[in-house]
């Protein structure tokens, strides 16, 4: 992106964001001593950033007279409205698989978490529950969307696009990605009756409904993109 815009300023939102150590203390009546089980936390983006600190970002940015400015970040739209708003998702099983994989932790901890489902419940009863309130306040605002689920391979189009194809799917007949999970005890049904990826070995189980898990996958004459639906078919009129 860097080499691409060759912007005069890039500016990492979560600067100003609270530390891990505040963070943990705020949400930890929601997350209980339980592996699994936690409580919805009724959190908004803007009770983890620091005012005074974003109050400083905006004054840096304020005395760029030219160029590009590139603001990133979960909560970079809170440092500044800008000129084109870009919304980067990522389907929630891609998640899961990238805790499992030891790739990706939970947002802002301030300790290494390394059972995979702990970081499934701080992000399910936390991260997610906060993000898609700031997903619905900025559905209007968004200029283009950007499929971030396949690793170094990311897909932008409009929001007029991406609009299109909701708008396509909601007055059809349509079917969800399906997701397979693999597991020790899986076993080779499912490979022996769909065309399963060869990776997966075992599989326990398999959904197609889960909207907390699957995504709709939509075919451009440029690209295919994957879009979580989660919090967004209401959205359309």
């Amino acid at each position: 992106m860097a080499v691409s815009l060759r912007p005069k300023m890039i500016v990492r939102s979560e600067e100003a964001a609270l530390d891990p150590d505040e963070v943990d203390r705020k949400v930890e009546s929601y997350m209980s001593d339980d592996r699994v089980f936690g409580y919805m936390a009724p959190f908004h983006i803007d009770e983890f950033y620091q005012p005074d600190k974003v109050d400083k970002l905006r004054s840096e940015i304020a005395e760029v007279n030219d160029g590009i400015i590139v603001v990133i970040g979960f909560g970079a739209s809170l440092i500044a409205s800008g000129d084109v708003l870009i919304y980067a998702d990522l389907a929630r099983w891609e998640i899961q698989l990238r805790y499992r994989a030891k790739v990706m932790d939970n947002w802002r901890a301030s300790k290494r978490e390394d059972d995979t489902l702990r970081l499934y419940k701080r992000s399910f009863f936390f991260e997610w529950r906060m993000a898609d309130r700031l997903k619905r306040s900025l559905f209007d605002r968004v200029n283009y969307y950007l499929d971030s689920n396949t690793k170094n391979e990311p897909k932008m189009l409009s929001k007029q696009a991406l609009f299109a194809g909701l708008s396509q799917t909601a007055s059809q007949p349509f079917r969800l990605v399906p997701c397979f999970d693999p597991g020790v005890w899986g076993g080779t049904w499912l490979e022996s009756n769909i065309d399963l990826p060869k990776k997966i070995i075992h599989t326990r189980g398999g959904s197609m409904v889960c909207r907390k898990k699957t995504a709709f996958i939509f075919n451009t004459d440029l690209c295919v993109w994957r879009y979580r639906h989660q919090s967004s078919l209401l959205r359309i009129d």
